[in-house]
């Protein structure tokens, strides 16, 4: 696999960490990097709040990817440590983001982990949400009237995604890409439905609410994709009323963000099926954007 910047960055931290550093230590400072750096958000990693605090599931599987690689390995459970190849790769991240890097660690590599963890909680309140020691101290989040969302997955990563959903209170996501497949991490379905699932998110695909690629072959400019989206209304919708009648039925109940692909909820059918399920359900509607 070709090494991408943010994998040299995380192997810069390592290395600016004294080349040896625990898993949690190395999420917290990545963490900081994005927040607290210049470093452009393409070649870090977004984060989501998870058991101990801002948790990537990107960062973790490229972290397992440059171990297979030979450029970290695991002296002892739980610690990242850099190979001689690691510390090569390290040394060829450009000059600006070695400094991003470097500064962020000599800021906090000397803190202890308990203190490292309660800046992070006190500084980004949000992130610390779904946290073991968060959750036993604090009081129940406030609930909000619920609400029918959407949300597109195209130029976002799966950790983004999740962490709007989190903080947007959402239950569960209905997928409504008539074929869910994606070469980009997190998106495919099976993939999708695993990840929100240790998010305490649940997942349903409904491909039938879905417009088929060849449909939308040739759609790219602004009228053609008004005409597909009437099209989508006046035919899926009318076909699939039952459906869409369930969905708006059980969204009474918890918050649901439908899923899609395109960033734009206006030129995607998801807008569409949003304003009937809100129609069919007197429930507002929100369009999300990760």
């Amino acid at each position: 696999m070709r090494l991408l910047t943010r994998h040299r960055v995380a192997l810069r931290m390592v290395s600016s960490a004294g080349g040896s550093v625990s898993r949690l230590r190395l999420v917290k400072l990545l963490f900081l990097l994005r927040h607290e750096s210049e470093l452009p958000p393409s070649k870090s990693y977004d984060f989501l709040p998870y058991l101990h605090g801002p948790f990537s599931f990107t960062l973790y599987r490229d972290l397992n990817m440059l171990s297979r690689q030979q450029l970290l390995h695991e002296p002892r459970r739980n610690t990242w440590s850099l190979t001689e190849g690691g510390r090569v790769e390290a040394g060829r991240l450009d000059v600006a983001s070695c400094r991003e890097v470097d500064r962020i660690a000599a800021r906090y590599c000397s803190r202890t982990t308990p203190d490292l963890l309660n800046y992070i909680y006190s500084e980004y309140e949000w992130s610390a949400t779904r946290s073991k020691k968060c959750r036993e101290t604090s009081k129940p989040a406030t609930s909000k009237p619920t609400t029918v969302y959407t949300i597109g997955c195209g130029g976002t990563t799966v950790d983004g995604l999740i962490r709007t959903l989190i903080i947007n209170q959402v239950e569960r996501v209905v997928d409504v890409r008539s074929n869910p497949v994606s070469r980009v991490f997190g998106f495919h379905k099976s993939r999708l439905q695993h990840l929100l699932r240790k998010a305490s998110i649940s997942y349903e695909h409904h491909p039938g609410l879905g417009i088929a690629q060849d449909d939308r072959f040739g759609t790219e400019s602004p009228p053609a994709r008004r005409r597909l989206l009437d099209r989508y209304a006046e035919t899926t919708l009318a076909q699939e009323h039952a459906e869409v009648v369930e969905i708006a039925e059980s969204s009474k109940s918890s918050h649901t963000a439908l899923l899609c692909q395109e960033r734009d909820p206006e030129v995607c059918h998801r807008s569409r099926l949003a304003d009937c399920i809100g129609s069919l359900s007197s429930l507002s509607v929100r369009h999300l954007r990760p």
